[in-house]
């Protein structure tokens, strides 16, 4: 007795042979790199996160500000307050100072500008000082010495440039002589002497002198 194979199954059990006519399954085709093995892999963008972070250099201290740390390792410069009291006490020297420690400064990669700044302020307040320092004491020390002279020059002039014995008719064998005022604006002075005579006899008399000593006999007013 035969018994009938179900549908889709060969007399045996086993599956049915496929369709002849049918097209096979497409195997998947390999893909080959089209860039060659030296190139860069492509980068991913950078996130917000690595946007807000710092460029660090290789090897470089993760720290928010490295340039700090920069500047921490080198030597601090010299300080600039000895440019100034050495251009106070030696006016224009101070600049050796000055530039020996700005060259120092150069050096460690520091501004050199501290250093001209405060030997020029200071050049010019050692200025203001000496002017008024010489305007309080050496002036007047100098008028002193010279109005000194001049008084000398007159007493001098009294006894020996024959003024004397043209205006008053008398021979004088010496003079002493006091200013009255001071100098107006035309170089002269008064001044009160008292005239030693060729007889022994002393005489008062007033003259007005100038700067070199010339003398006329004071006018009355």
């Amino acid at each position: 007795m035969t018994t009938q194979a179900s549908y889709g199954q060969d007399f045996a059990g086993y599956p049915r042979p496929s369709d002849p006519y049918s097209p096979p399954a497409l195997l998947p085709q390999p893909q080959y790199p089209t860039a060659p093995p030296w190139a860069q892999p492509p980068t991913a963008p950078p996130s917000a996160l690595d946007l807000e972070a710092p460029h660090l250099r290789h090897g470089q201290a993760l720290v928010r500000y490295p340039e700090e740390l920069e500047a921490a390792s080198r030597p601090r410069p010299p300080a600039a307050w000895p440019v100034a009291v050495w251009t106070l006490l030696f006016g224009v020297f101070g600049a050796v100072s000055a530039r020996r420690r700005a060259a120092t400064a150069r050096r460690i990669r520091a501004g050199v500008a501290p250093y001209w700044i405060a030997f020029g302020i200071s050049l010019a307040l050692g200025s203001l000082v000496t002017a008024a320092v010489g305007q309080a004491l050496i002036l007047p020390k100098y008028l002193e010495f010279r109005e000194g002279a001049v008084l000398k020059q007159l007493q001098e002039n009294i006894v020996t440039d024959g003024e004397l014995q043209k205006a008053q008719k008398l021979t004088a064998t010496g003079a002493k002589c006091q200013a009255l005022d001071e100098r107006d604006a035309d170089g002269l002075r008064n001044y009160a002497c008292v005239l030693t005579l060729d007889n022994g006899k002393a005489k008062p008399l007033r003259v007005t002198a100038d700067e070199n000593g010339d003398w006329t006999v004071m006018k009355r007013h």
